[in-house]
């Protein structure tokens, strides 16, 4: 009996997340997405960090 109530209390826990989900991934304009904004350019464009220049002798 316990298994058959983890079992239904985990099916209607899927159909919820899956009713709240639903909604914000369809009305997502996925093609109108900008990946290639003005903070991914100045973070690619940053010189990367030398360690070596924080350790002391």
């Amino acid at each position: 009996m316990a298994f058959e109530m983890k079992t239904t209390l985990a099916l209607i826990s899927f159909l919820v997340i899956g009713f709240l989900i639903y909604p914000m991934v369809s009305t997502t304009q996925w093609d109108k997405l900008e990946f290639n904004s003005r903070r991914f350019e100045i973070a690619a464009s940053s010189a990367p960090l030398d360690w070596r220049a924080l350790i002391s002798d």
